[in-house]
């Protein structure tokens, strides 16, 4: 969204501080679609990611090992996995979600490589408060 209101305000996206793409060549027609596939995070139990395209829905597990791929167009209730049958499918979905999971501030790889480990967030400066922050901090209830 973000991204979207830069590009209609014509103004350079700061991409160290905001991650995403505009929306805009999708409003204005110039492109059909912006990006081939959705990822979203699950939490529970057992965690994981999905990677979904229009027709197919890629889990993938914690630990790089356990994955699933579903054909959703007929299986809708996800329950015959195919990824033995559609392996370079899930091949290229992984990859493409290999490639998202370099993008992100904590890169979440262990999902696709059993070796990989979350890589730490880098820790801000040390600031020193103003009285008159600390104020507005108790005020708006973040501190007591």
């Amino acid at each position: 969204m973000l991204p979207t209101i830069y590009d209609l305000l014509a103004l350079p996206l700061p991409t160290q501080l905001i991650q995403g793409r505009s929306f805009l060549p999708l409003i204005s027609s110039e492109k059909a679609a912006i990006h081939q596939y959705l990822f979203s995070h699950t939490g529970g139990l057992l965690p994981c990611y999905v990677v979904r395209d229009l027709r197919y829905a890629l889990l993938l597990y914690e630990g790089g090992k356990l994955r699933a791929l579903y054909d959703l167009d007929n299986d809708p209730w996800q329950m015959r996995n195919i990824i033995d049958r559609q392996s370079e499918r899930a091949a290229r979905m992984a990859d493409a979600f290999r490639q998202f999971a370099l993008t992100q501030r904590t890169t979440p790889l262990q999902f696709v490589d059993a070796n990989a480990r979350p890589r730490a967030v880098p820790r801000g400066k040390n600031v020193t408060l103003t009285e008159e922050t600390k104020k507005q901090l108790r005020t708006l209830g973040y501190v007591q």
